[in-house]
């Protein structure tokens, strides 16, 4: 172990090995340790760079959890392409005589990191209890790279973990304390960890012009008590470097943090008559003067009595203020230090704009408050406005127009108006169709008051059919606050999202609001034009009326889609959201509800369409009982219905379960979820739970959800279901081969994968949820898997707070809860569009090999060859046409030539050889298929029926700290 000197206080020297790598550095071969006046670090070279011990010399305990800290990393780690770290080396540098500075660099590999360089430079101060980092990345590269750096911490706050742990940090809702893993706006540059036992904390500070964010990790099985902090990211071009200087500092005296900097941490206490403020230091401070004041949300200033102070590390000074609160509130502490007679000012390295103390404090229960950021940082990925070129549904003030349902609008987005005025809004749909289009609104002069739309019945050109008004319904747009980016790509700001029951509202000046029409075209509904108004009223406004032309096409979209879905629901949301609603939060009342909303989207929920749970008793009697509910759910579109795991341990109600599908004829339609991405070292029980299954009910297929570049894909697998990103592996070129052979394999998608892919993240383009179902068709996938539609963590509001550990927005919440039910979303109605696309692709296919077999115009049969060619649309998964227009014309030509082949089929007679139409399901890949990416270095193609083999192994460690695996 090798022991760094300060000049002051001499160290005990210890034998080590230092290799020459440089005039000014030399390589770390053993344990370096690194103690200074007031604590002590230690670090091995071939341990990533982390630091894995730390401690206070007046404290025995190890500070550092498992992991270690100033572990760092750039955006969310994947699991098809592992980042890797190649040339890692410890250094230590020369150059500052015999002040320890340690150097740790790396080069990168692996997606948006290829060619960076990374240096970090490590310099624990001789006369403090800190630690200054200095972390560059340079671009050697030749691409440009979006670059998204964090830093990790795992801690043990007090030398372990108890419940009476803070993580106290400054976020846009103030100065908070972190009870649960989650991500929090950066309001301020520092964050902190305290055991109030010991008391002794662990702060660090950022540059507040560079960071965004924090995670805090509590409770997690790899991480007891950790941070991690995002910084903005950047775009880092061939040459170009990235630079930060950040701090760790470590304090005694405090129970928690209220305030850090790089000189210091401040603790506030309120009691009724005084304020309290503690301060500990991470170096000594002679002939301080504090100067403070308070100041209220009104803007209300109180200057306290200056205070005078000697201290260093160790230490704890309180400053006792005499002031009594006026009421209930938040408060800000506002404090200068000066040294003889000149302001001594705080947090200059890392760029405090204020450089003394700032922070808040709350007195009694107010209400929330937004702290605003120091910088600008935390809204640096922020939306700007945009110019939509659109024709105006009116002339003049306020402007109003029509927008396409794929079109997500803002409400920063401003209209430049183009063409004539026209108040009408088109839509094409199917019998047994929904079609959707918004009406958006954005007054320059005044706000429009109490805005109401009313639709009335729409007519057929003939005046003999109807679509009834009560078959169109209006919502109002809602948007979502996204403060941090789903996997820190694309834009921060309000999302549109949320669809609420329409009621009258006010649209605000110089803001875009909208509203959400959709139309249900009823079967048997004739073909032909619809139309009929949508009146706009406003309170102290003239009446606008829009026309909506409606055209139903000629055919019919299947009662049960053609598409298997299988999505989750989450009981404990739908009902604490419903009572927070002022529901009731009845659980059965609900899962009726959100299973009949999904039945609408052309979606089944597991939950509400499974099948009973075995009991004590005779399983096939409680099937029989069960069988009305597992009927009416299939006529209502259900296309899946699982079985419970649970029936494997039990031989006899298995076999019953064998016998109740065969005899009912659920062939197809009933699955069993076996399990979902399991460990390798789970695979041999898994494959003999397989056989076991397979032994005792043969008609239930098994299904396995996987993922990875080595997803478990044995032939003794019923049901294969692989996450989308495996399609872009080796495995998923023999999946292709699989599917054109006829076998039936689902897929899904969750917190993976990000873009260029496309996923249902909430600050994800609609495109990018809608392509999913094109796709899908494309590669000849059978069924679609979601985890959950509804998911949110306990005590957190999913119209307010979308955001998962990930960061991802919106995983795993399509709706949103609401009193008695549901809240519809643009996402879930773009979902169920998919879906409907996904029956036009099947009726297209089934009609266009029945019309093989007959006479048909050169005409048509070109029209159809040029609808069918999906190679401009979906070049591969993460090529796909990301324009709205072209999606809506391709649909539009798939339903048009649906159309035509159908009249063809009437009018054209059979040839001589009539080729019967086979049956719809089981789409092979599309022709072209879409194509797998090329794999990743080193990994070998996967055998078919057999798992693929492990990818070769990373020449340096991958380190991912607390994001999702």
């Amino acid at each position: 172990m090798r022991r760094f000197r300060f000049p002051r206080p001499p160290f005990v020297a210890a034998a080590c090995v230092l290799l020459a790598a440089a005039a000014h550095a030399a390589v770390i071969d053993q344990e370096a340790d690194i103690s200074g006046r007031y604590m002590q670090l230690l670090m091995a070279p071939g341990d990533g760079g982390v630091i894995h011990q730390m401690r206070l010399l007046t404290g025995a305990q190890n500070l550092v959890g498992p992991a270690g800290i100033l572990l760092e990393g750039f955006g969310v780690a994947s699991p098809y392409v592992p980042n890797r770290r190649l040339n890692e080396t410890l250094e230590a540098l020369e150059e500052f005589g015999e002040r320890p500075v340690l150097r740790f660099s790396y080069d990168c590999q692996g997606p948006n990191i290829d060619g960076l360089h990374v240096t970090r430079l490590m310099e624990p101060l001789p006369d403090e209890a800190a630690l200054r980092v200095t972390w560059t990345v340079e671009n050697r590269g030749t691409e440009s790279q979006w670059v998204a750096p964090w830093i990790g911490n795992d801690v043990l706050p007090g030398g372990g973990i108890s419940a009476d742990d803070r993580l106290d940090l400054p976020s846009d809702a103030g100065v908070v304390r972190a009870t649960r893993t989650a991500w929090h706006v950066a309001s301020r540059n520092w964050l902190a960890v305290t055991a109030p036992a010991a008391q002794e904390s662990l702060y660090w500070v950022f540059n507040s012009d560079q960071i965004h964010s924090y995670l805090t990790l509590w409770g997690e099985s790899s991480v007891g008590r950790g941070v991690q902090a995002a910084f903005v990211p950047v775009l880092l071009k061939p040459g170009a470097s990235w630079k930060t200087v950040y701090r760790l500092g470590v304090t005694r005296g405090l129970r928690r943090v209220d305030f850090a900097t790089d000189e210091l941490a401040v603790q506030l206490e309120y009691t009724p008559g005084a304020l309290l403020a503690y301060i500990a230091t991470v170096k000594p401070m002679t002939g301080v003067r504090i100067d403070a004041s308070v100041v209220a949300e009104n803007g209300r200033v109180w200057k306290l009595q200056g205070k005078q102070f000697d201290t260093e590390p160790g230490k704890v000074i309180r400053c006792t203020y005499a002031w009594e609160a006026p009421a209930d509130g938040h408060y800000d502490f506002m404090a200068q230090l000066k040294q003889g007679g000149l302001t001594l000012p705080l947090g200059v390295e890392t760029g405090s704009p204020h450089g003394g103390i700032d922070t808040r404090f709350a007195v009694g229960a107010p209400k929330p408050r937004r702290m605003e950021p120091w910088t600008d940082a935390p809204h640096a990925l922020d939306r700007g406005a945009r110019t939509l070129e659109r024709a105006p549904a009116f002339a003049g003030e306020p402007l109003l127009w029509v927008e396409s349902a794929l079109e997500k609008v803002f409400r920063e987005d401003r209209v430049k108006a183009k063409g004539a005025p026209s108040p009408v809004a088109r839509v094409s749909l199917a019998r047994g169709e929904r079609e959707a289009f918004q009406v958006c609104m954005r007054p320059e002069t005044a706000p429009l008051l109490g805005v109401s739309f009313t639709p009335g019945d729409l007519v057929s050109e003939t005046g003999d059919a109807r679509i009834p008004a009560a078959d169109i319904t209006v919502a109002d747009v809602g948007w979502v606050p996204v403060r941090i980016p789903s996997h820190f790509e694309g834009p921060t700001g309000s999302w549109p999202d949320p669809l609420t029951p329409h009621k009258p509202f006010v649209a605000d000046r110089g803001t875009t609001s909208a509203v959400w029409v959709t139309i249900f075209a009823r079967p048997g509904l004739p073909a032909g034009v619809y139309r009929g108004p949508l009146r706009l009223a406003t309170v102290d406004g003239p009446q606008r009326e829009f026309t909506i032309e409606a055209r139903v096409l000629d055919f019919d979209l299947p009662a049960t889609p053609g598409l298997k879905t299988d999505f989750g629901y989450w009981e404990e949301t739908a009902v604490a959201g419903a009572k927070a609603r002022g529901g009731s939060g009845n659980p059965d009342a609900l899962l009726a509800a959100y299973m009949k909303n999904a039945l609408e989207h052309r979606v089944t929920l597991r939950e509400a369409a499974a099948l009973p749970a075995p009991g004590p008793g005779d399983y096939a009697a409680t099937l029989q009982k069960h069988l009305p509910d597992l009927r009416a759910a299939l006529a209502g579109g259900a296309t899946t219905l699982a079985a419970p795991p649970a029936l494997l341990d039990a031989p006899e109600k298995l076999a019953a379960l064998e016998a109740f599908v065969k005899r009912e004829k659920l062939e197809g339609r009933v699955f069993v979820p076996l399990s979902h991405e399991p460990a390798e070292p789970a695979w041999p029980r898994l494959m003999e739970s397989l056989a076991k299954w397979r032994a005792g009910a043969p008609s239930v297929p098994a299904a396995v959800g996987t993922l990875g570049l080595r997803p478990f894909l044995p032939d003794d697998v019923g049901l294969w279901c692989v996450h989308a990103q495996v399609m872009d592996t080796p495995a998923g070129i023999e999946l292709l081969k699989r599917i054109s052979g006829g076998r039936e394999v689902w897929w899904y998608f969750s917190h993976q994968p990000p873009r260029p892919y496309g996923n249902l993240f909430l600050d994800f383009t609609a495109v990018e949820h809608r392509i999913l179902f094109w796709q899908t068709w494309a590669l000849g996938m059978r069924g679609v898997q979601y985890w959950c539609v509804n998911y949110a963590p306990e005590g957190q509001d999913p119209f307010t707070d979308p955001l998962d550990t990930t960061p991802v927005n919106g995983d795993g919440c399509l709706v949103y809860p609401g009193k008695d039910g549901p809240v519809n979303s643009v996402r879930w109605e773009t979902v169920r569009d998919g879906i409907e696309d996904y029956d036009y692709l099947a009726l297209f296919t089934e009609r266009r090999a029945a019309l093989a077999g007959r006479a048909a115009p050169e005409a048509l049969t070109a029209r159809v060859k040029a609808a069918g060619d999906l190679s401009a649309l979906l070049p591969s998964l993460v090529t796909f046409a990301r324009d709205t227009a072209e999606l809506l014309k391709k649909r539009g030509e798939i339903g048009e030539t649906i159309v035509e082949m159908g009249r063809a089929l009437k009018a054209a007679p059979a040839a001589k050889a009539p080729m019967a139409p086979p049956a719809p399901p089981a789409p092979k890949p599309a022709s072209p298929a879409l194509k797998p990416a090329p794999p990743a270095p080193g990994v070998a193609p996967g055998l078919p029926g057999s798992p693929a083999p492990l990818p070769a192994p990373a020449p340096g460690p991958t380190r991912n700290f607390g994001a999702k695996p």
